[in-house]
């Protein structure tokens, strides 16, 4: 073969090259996808677009009036969001508002100490030291009630619509029970031997579990029991330390989060130990398990600056961010991608970074339960007013 190149009179490429315009389409497809995959992400993964969903959502109403609830409230009173929408139990009654304010469902009960909490649909209204126990949809709609054999000491709900109880009992220290979202007994569990103060259902009702309350020397020492609820069998049991627990939560499907004196510890259902927050002094004054993924803590550190730490802290406790407040806090929820923080000089709301996303001066406000769009209900002594960022 020769090493010369030859050129070839009139050759032709048969390989259709791209003209011009075909690249700028080609390009402006390319980024088209680009810009709709970033948007989905944010609409749903992030806080960024919220104020546009807002301003579409919210357009055409009167946001000085939209949303706004008067209630009586004399007594025990507790305030809950079901799918966003605001529920109020008082000694007399359970009442489920829809988003405009209006009332959706009544549902009368003795609550001396009235208990309320939402998950996914579902909503449960339940009396700490009676007997009364109600669930309903987010629509309020009735799911079922019964009253308990003994007094309530706790109750959990699940997405499922299902609910673990805690009661007394005359014959062992404690029952544990747990019924599905008709009202149908599905495991029951006499602690005979442990003491038992605080209980939890995991988002199927798979399992169900409880703290329980011992001593070692003179301090409190706490571990929690996890059982399949399919048998009466101890699935796995934890060792919580030396401290009193004061609340326990399924964050998904196989992991817990305790909320102790001393510590927050994070666990598996088969009784790994995850990790846990302890604060370097101060004392807990609020959490939240509202959060998508994240938990919520407020602490006050006592010290003259930064007295009070917010904190959002990941599945295995480790510190998402932390950022201090200026003014006493009153109430803190958590929704979502949302924190908020009331105080008696403002309401702050937050990311899960703890950016802050949105304030507004306290008009009397006690109480403040943050919606997953980032409004949120601020509640005085008798009325509810809805904040539209």
């Amino acid at each position: 073969m020769s090493g010369k190149i030859r050129l070839v009179e009139n050759a032709t490429d048969t390989q259709t090259r791209p003209t011009m315009s075909h690249r700028w389409l080609i390009f402006l497809a390319i980024v088209l996808v680009v810009v709709v995959l970033f948007g989905l992400f944010l609409l749903s993964g992030s806080t960024a677009l919220d104020g546009i969903k807002r301003f579409f959502r919210y357009s055409g109403v009167d946001r000085e009036t939209y949303g706004a609830i008067d209630f009586e409230n004399f007594g025990s009173v507790d305030y809950c969001l079901v799918n966003d929408r605001l529920a109020i139990a008082t000694q007399e009654q359970l009442t489920v508002y829809a988003q405009d304010g209006s009332v959706l469902a009544r549902h009368p009960g003795s609550y001396t100490s009235a208990a309320l909490a939402g998950s996914g649909k579902n909503l449960l209204a339940y009396d700490i030291g009676g007997k009364h126990l109600a669930v309903t949809d987010a629509d309020g709609s009735l799911r079922f009630e019964l009253e308990a054999a003994g007094l309530i000491y706790d109750a959990g709900l699940s997405e499922s619509g299902a609910v673990c109880v805690l009661t007394e009992s005359s014959t062992c220290r404690a029952v544990l029970e747990v019924y599905s979202g008709n009202g149908s007994l599905l495991f029951r569990r006499n602690s005979k031997t442990n003491y038992l103060n605080a209980c939890a259902l995991s988002p199927n009702h798979e399992f169900v579990a409880a703290t329980t309350l011992g001593q070692e020397n003179i301090a409190f020492s706490a571990s929690a029991q996890v059982f399949d609820t399919a048998s009466d069998a101890v699935y796995a049991e934890i060792s919580l330390g030396a401290q009193l627990i004061y609340d326990l939560q399924f964050l998904d499907e196989s992991t817990l989060c305790a909320v102790g004196e001393n510590a927050l510890v994070f666990f598996t259902a088969d009784g790994a130990i995850l990790g846990e927050y302890a604060a370097d002094g101060g004392e807990l004054m609020a959490y939240s398990f509202g959060g998508d993924g994240f938990v919520t803590a407020l602490y006050d550190s006592f010290e003259a600056d930064g007295r009070y730490q917010l904190l959002t802290l990941d599945e295995s406790g480790t510190v998402i961010a932390a950022v201090s407040l200026d003014n006493a806090p009153l109430s803190l929820s958590a929704c979502k991608e949302y924190v908020a923080v009331l105080s008696d000089m403002k309401l702050q709301v937050f990311n899960r970074e703890l950016k802050e996303q949105s304030t507004a001066p306290n008009s009397n406000w006690q109480t403040v339960l943050i919606r997953s769009d980032g409004t949120a209900y601020c509640i005085a002594s008798d009325e509810a007013t809805l904040l539209i960022p």
